[in-house]
């Protein structure tokens, strides 16, 4: 059990390193500086961005905050797997594109996802195929109340 706390530390730290490292490239503000958006759109960023618990049966956390994320989940009983980059919303769809995982083979890859609804402090979400069919829901979600200065 120990081996698998610690690995799962080790990979929560790389994960942690990486969103803060894309945080720091002094060009991945460009696009969205020259973005501007809808009142409707800032209503739902703010519904979407702060910090997530996934609650039973699965563990592990998101974070969403200026364009940026990191997801660190799992099953309960199985091993916790890590990704972080970027995310734009169009509508209600919001993109996300894979800048930093241990695997190689996701990195650079974007998938789509809608809120579904945000009822008190828990977020069903929906993860979309390519063709914007729901492929499976994603309910285990407990927003946590943060303090703002530690967010800004």
């Amino acid at each position: 059990m120990k081996e698998q706390l610690s690995a799962g530390r080790f990979l929560f730290l790389i994960c942690l390193t990486s969103i803060c490292l894309a945080a720091c490239n002094p060009g991945s503000n460009k696009a969205e500086k020259n973005q501007t958006s809808s009142p409707q759109q800032d209503h739902q960023i703010a519904e979407i961005e702060g910090v997530f618990e996934y609650i039973a049966p699965n563990q592990g956390i998101a974070i969403m905050l200026k364009g940026r994320y990191i997801y660190i989940y799992g099953e309960s009983d199985d091993s916790m797997y890590c990704h972080s980059g970027i995310y734009k919303t169009s509508g209600e769809i919001i993109t996300n594109t894979i800048l930093f995982a241990p695997k190689a083979e996701d990195v650079g890859r974007s998938f789509q996802w809608k809120v579904l609804s945000l009822s008190g402090k828990t977020l069903l979400a929906a993860i979309l195929d390519a063709d914007g069919n729901i492929l499976h829901k994603v309910r285990s979600l407990q927003k946590v109340v943060a303090d703002d200065q530690l967010i800004k």
